[in-house]
C-alpha cells in the first residue's frame, strides 16, 4: 500500500514541468569535406523567459541564436 501511494504521489509531481529561464545551448555538427576541409553546422542558441503577468503561473519563453556554417582545418575554425 504505502508504493502505491508514492507512486501516486511521485506522479502527481511530475505533471508540474519547470525550466531554467536562461538556458544556453551549443552544438558544432560535422556536415561534409570540401577540399580536404571538414564542414560544420554550428548552432548557438539562448532561451529567455519573461514572468506571466497577473499573477499566472505561466511564463513567456523564446528562443534566439544564430546558425552558422565553418570549415576546419587542422585546429581552427572559421566562418563561410
Amino acid at each position: 500500500m504505502k508504493k502505491s501511494i508514492f507512486i501516486i504521489f511521485i506522479f502527481l509531481q511530475s505533471i508540474k514541468v519547470f525550466a531554467c529561464c536562461a538556458e544556453k545551448d551549443y552544438r558544432l555538427f560535422p556536415i561534409g569535406e570540401i577540399n580536404n576541409e571538414v564542414i560544420f553546422i554550428e548552432f548557438d542558441l539562448f532561451r529567455n523567459c519573461k514572468k506571466g503577468t497577473g499573477g499566472g503561473l505561466e511564463n513567456e519563453f523564446w528562443i534566439n541564436g544564430t546558425i552558422n556554417l565553418l570549415k576546419g582545418n587542422k585546429d581552427s575554425l572559421t566562418f563561410i
